[in-house]
């Protein structure tokens, strides 16, 4: 009753009725962008760990060795190290990984990493890839089933898009790949090479795959890489929940393996997300602090001008205590009332969002 009749009324005075306005406005739309900005940011951190767990492996083992003992030694991995978690367990690829100097016949460089993979393993990959480029709601149409596969034959890669942008080439275009330990050859001796095909640009809107990934078939893909030195094998193990290749990293590092886990791998990037939330619900926090100071603007202006109503209920019998913690609680109805509105309006806003995905905004989000 006193809230209105001392901040709405017509009573109330020109000047605390216009702060009283803004103060709840302000509130309102701190509170609703804080709402909005943690729900988009929080959206984004769960796309990207998902479109990263549904491409990346969960864990990277490897072992410094040649082919021979390196298949032995996985083949050893897998039916006594890992057969533990066998109910865990989803797929367990055989790559072959290889640093590459990229050469097109504009004369432009570049690296990369080629992997090699088997058909089946190389095809559940680009799967998936088409399947995360896909928009929400045509994820759950036919295109998921219309689904083509991509076979690439001898001497055809698929790129990531980054790559391609940076090389300037397009599907269909040839490029030099050269493994790096050629740069030790002795001058005027011309450097090793293999000449392949871009068949398909891949992008998966991970900044690792897309800038550095170069696929082929590891079966009858590049087979001047299959005499590289510099020629890494390495499992690519993935689980039924991601946390699990925690666990077995340590497990594979106790019995000499090298493994780098999903967090390993991408830690600068957590850590930047985590940092970017962090400071953006810090800043947006302080901003609602901020109008803070417009409520006790208001008290401070009501109280100056009611001195007799103050007066008046002190002679009532309302002790100086009681006094300020009525005008208080005015104050405090005024910052719930922006809090709550704020809150209804920032959740419906990030709830619409969610239900339709606005344009503007990159698919990521």
């Amino acid at each position: 009753m006193l809230f209105k009749k001392y901040l709405f009324s017509q009573r109330s005075g020109a000047l605390i009725k216009v702060i009283s306005w803004i103060s709840i406005i302000s509130v309102t739309l701190g509170i609703s962008s804080l709402i909005v900005v943690t729900s988009v940011m929080n959206g984004f951190n769960h796309t990207i760990r998902k479109r990263m767990f549904g491409i990346e492996p969960h864990l990277v083992v490897s072992q410094s060795s040649d082919e021979k003992d390196s298949a032995e030694t996985f083949l050893k991995l897998k039916t006594e190290v890992l057969k533990d978690y066998g109910g865990q367990l989803e797929s367990v690829a055989y790559v072959e990984s290889q640093d590459v100097i990229i050469r097109t016949f504009e004369g432009l460089f570049g690296g990369g990493v080629a992997k090699g993979y088997d058909p089946e393993e190389l095809n559940d990959l680009l799967k998936r890839i088409y399947h995360f480029n896909l928009k929400p709601k045509e994820q759950k149409s036919d295109l998921v089933e219309q689904y083509q596969p991509v076979e690439l034959g001898k001497l055809e890669v698929a790129i990531g898009m980054d790559l391609a942008r940076e090389l300037e080439v397009f599907e269909g275009d040839q490029v030099l790949l050269i493994p790096p330990e050629t740069l030790l050859l002795p001058p005027g001796e011309a450097p090793p090479y293999q000449r392949v095909t871009v068949k398909e640009i891949l992008s998966t809107r991970l900044s690792d795959f897309d800038s550095n990934t170069i696929l082929f078939n590891r079966k009858i893909g590049l087979p001047f890489l299959q005499k590289s030195l510099s020629k890494k094998p390495e499992l690519s193990v993935r689980f039924d929940q991601a946390d699990v290749a925690l666990t077995v990293k340590n497990d594979l590092l106790f019995e000499g393996f090298e493994a780098n886990s999903w967090r390993d791998r991408n830690k600068v990037l957590f850590f930047a997300l985590k940092l970017e939330k962090i400071a953006m619900t810090t800043f947006l926090a302080m901003a609602v602090a901020i109008t803070g100071f417009s409520i006790l603007s208001v008290l401070a202006l009501l109280i100056a001008q009611k001195q007799f109503d103050y007066a008046l209920f002190l002679a009532m019998g309302y002790s100086q205590k009681n006094c300020q913690a009525l005008f208080a609680r005015i104050g405090l109805i005024l910052a719930v009332l922006g809090v709550v509105v704020g809150g209804v309006l920032g959740t419906s806003i990030a709830l619409y969002l969610e239900a339709f995905p606005l344009d503007i905004l990159p698919a990521i989000y």
